[in-house]
């Protein structure tokens, strides 16, 4: 059975309505079985779905039903208040970078897996 590790990582933008930036689905293995030395990635913010609020310090505003998790864009939320908005054309720039640098490797080979097929599949299903 072959593992396939993704990374996701959330991060709250505070103080903000229900605002994140982060990645999700992030593979850092390469085709060749190795592992990615360095990663930059520039994050943009997304809505959550849950709060209505569209600047940093709306008060709290349940979002009923939620919406979808969306990209902030300078057009969505289409309100002159929200901190994004821009009607000049201009594409949006990021507010956060994330970068991965590796720091180590812990080299195992497949004879000192002690996990079996079965303890794997368990383990992935979350019995």
């Amino acid at each position: 059975m072959t593992l396939i590790w993704l990374v996701i990582l959330l991060f709250l933008i505070v103080p903000s309505p229900d605002w994140i930036v982060g990645v999700s689905g992030l593979e850092l293995c390469l085709p060749n079985c190795s592992w990615v030395e360095h990663k930059v990635l520039n994050l943009k913010p997304w809505d959550v779905g849950t709060d209505s609020g569209t600047t940093y310090t709306s008060p709290d505003s349940v979002t009923d039903p939620k919406e979808p998790i969306r990209r902030i864009t300078n057009k969505y939320p289409a309100d002159p208040s929200n901190p994004f908005y821009d009607t000049s054309g201009e594409e949006m720039k990021p507010l956060a970078r994330l970068k991965i640098t590796r720091q180590r490797l812990y080299e195992k080979s497949c004879s000192d897996d002690s996990i079996t097929t079965d303890e794997e599949d368990s383990v992935l299903s979350g019995k």
